[in-house]
């Protein structure tokens, strides 16, 4: 709890020293999973129908909402996506098409 108070503070506070960043390492082709398309779009199976990206995003908000809740405000998490370049394109057209429903 220690930890997770700590960062809620410093992500409310908005202080340049103590700035939050999320790094998604998101390279990987789903081949292994038996699909063509990056594993971050995969449906793992949970019956809101989620993909991985989406679990993560919502993730990445709820973190915001949290420290806005503990402290009375929050700026926002500047979320990184490190791609390669088997997974870029369809990654970047899958957060374009996506941005309007998830409201990121």
């Amino acid at each position: 709890f220690l930890y997770l108070s700590l960062a809620c503070q410093h992500l409310s506070s908005g202080s340049i020293l103590f700035s939050s960043v999320y790094l998604l390492m998101a390279g990987g082709q789903g081949t292994r999973l038996g699909v063509s398309y990056p594993k971050g779009m995969y449906n793992v199976g949970l019956l809101s129908g989620k993909c991985l990206y989406q679990l993560q995003a919502e993730r990445v908000l709820h973190q915001e909402k949290l420290a806005a809740d503990m402290y009375g405000s929050s700026k926002s998490v500047t979320w990184y996506i490190m791609t390669s370049e088997h997974t870029k394109k369809a990654t970047m057209e899958y957060f374009s098409v996506k941005q309007l429903v998830w409201c990121l």
